[in-house]
């Protein structure tokens, strides 16, 4: 009763990249979108140090720091834990870019999503010290497979006229500070597998139509960690793993199976005896 984290899934979206990697050069394009962005750093002469004017970010034989290219493009961008200080491209990216990797970095302020271009499949900003809340008109091209933000510190709800992407398979908001009650009001794209919203401040029950909202192939919701109350209902017509504990405050009987204490190294069990209401 495991799911998976941002960096296996970004993983498994990178491996056909690799076997597909071409060696031509990349446009002149590609490298002042990428340039421009070093150069807004505020650390930059400590950085990447090989994203130099005058060179390509796919120059054989060594291509740039944390690039890679297919038949002369830039298809992703992995810089997680490379110590970048500064704010969230606010540019333009290259517009073949399918996976942007900046977790683990030094990233603040707001979160602006506009330089992403269309066609991306993999955003991971988690661990960074993003802030503020999820803006309400924040909009992400279907060809969106994950997207991470998980480890910043966003505050307030999640709106209501969020639109998640219609392919999205992963969603990871765990382990910052949002609050109001679980976001049942969202549409959730019937392509999700996954749904991550542990270690926040969310509060209120679950509601009793909860497999309602859920897509059918889900395979785990993630709940663990907040301010969460009240009676778990049954779970009918899902086969989703729900994690609930540790943290909440849920009470009553266990309307269903399926709900489960997450352990972080070793197999989940079964949430069986709670208090009283």
């Amino acid at each position: 009763m495991r799911h998976c984290t941002p960096l296996l899934l970004a993983a498994a979206l990178l491996a056909t990249a690799v076997l597909q990697s071409g060696q031509a050069a990349a446009s002149p394009l590609d490298a002042d979108l990428l340039l421009g962005w070093k150069g807004s750093l505020e650390n930059n002469d400590t950085v990447l140090h090989s994203w130099v004017p005058g060179t390509a970010p796919c120059d054989d034989p060594q291509w740039w720091e944390g690039i890679m290219c297919i038949d002369g493009n830039v298809t992703a961008l992995l810089v997680g834990s490379m110590g970048l200080l500064g704010a969230l491209p606010t540019s333009p990216l290259p517009p073949s870019l399918a996976n942007l990797h900046l977790y683990n970095n030094s990233l603040s302020g707001s979160l602006d999503l506009a330089s992403v271009p269309d066609g991306i499949q993999a955003v991971n900003l988690a661990g960074n010290a993003l802030n503020g809340s999820i803006p309400a008109e924040m909009s992400l091209p279907d060809s969106l497979l994950q997207l991470s933000l998980s480890g910043n510190a966003l505050t307030g709800t999640i709106p209501a006229t969020l639109q998640l992407p219609a392919n999205l398979q992963y969603l990871f908001l765990a382990n910052n500070s949002l609050s109001g009650e679980l976001p049942t009001y969202l549409q959730l794209p019937p392509t999700l597998l996954g749904l991550d919203l542990f270690n926040n401040r969310l509060s209120g029950g679950i509601p009793p139509n909860l497999t309602e909202w859920l897509p059918e192939g889900l395979y785990y919701l993630d709940l663990h960690g907040n301010s969460l109350t009240g009676p778990l209902p049954p779970l009918n017509n899902t086969n989703a793993n729900i994690y609930v504990q540790p943290g909440n405050s849920f009470c009553g009987q266990v309307g269903s199976p399926g709900y489960y204490v997450y352990n972080p190294v070793g197999q989940s069990t079964d949430v069986t005896d709670l208090p009283p209401c």
